[in-house]
């Protein structure tokens, strides 16, 4: 299911579906999986609900989350119900899956930690703000960024959460 250019309200059902906003990043597109597991692709301003069933929210590149980089802030986009069994207790494994090409050397998800720039993609997450925070050139700055609505502390989340394609 795909969406175009405009602010989007994209509504998966019963089964897989694959859902993208596609179209103006910054519009904000309201994107919903059901039921099943689905994969759900997202930009700036976007956001998304997995819905039951194990999900897959997709981090493209810098069209996704929030470009924090020069101290630019523009619209953060946002996963409202991302479930693990260690989080949530949940029979659902929802995971944070990065495009080819954004991981360097070897990645680590750090929980609140500060980057440390040693070459290698990490994650963090940002208790105050409750977004998830990643670094994915290991520079030792955050890349892109996410708000995680239901989520509220660094150890809600765990590296199995992250898949790197």
């Amino acid at each position: 299911l795909l969406g175009r250019s405009g602010g989007d309200s994209i509504s998966g059902q019963n089964g897989d579906d694959f859902i993208s906003g596609q179209g103006d990043e910054d519009a904000g597109d309201l994107l919903r999986g059901g039921s099943g597991s689905d994969t759900i692709a997202f930009n700036n301003n976007d956001k998304a609900f997995g819905g039951t069933g194990t999900d897959l929210f997709l981090f493209n590149g810098d069209e996704t989350g929030q470009t924090l980089g020069g101290g630019t802030v523009i619209a953060l986009a946002r996963i409202s119900d991302f479930h693990s069994p260690l989080f949530d207790g949940s029979s659902e494994q929802d995971s944070l899956v990065f495009a080819s090409g954004l991981e360097v050397g070897v990645f680590s998800y750090i929980e609140s930690a500060a980057f440390d720039g040693n070459a290698n993609s990490q994650a963090r997450f940002n208790d105050v703000q409750n977004q998830l925070e990643v670094d994915s050139d290991g520079d030792g700055t955050a890349d892109m960024a996410v708000k995680m609505s239901n989520l509220s502390l660094a150890n809600q989340l765990t590296a199995m959460d992250f898949l790197w394609l």
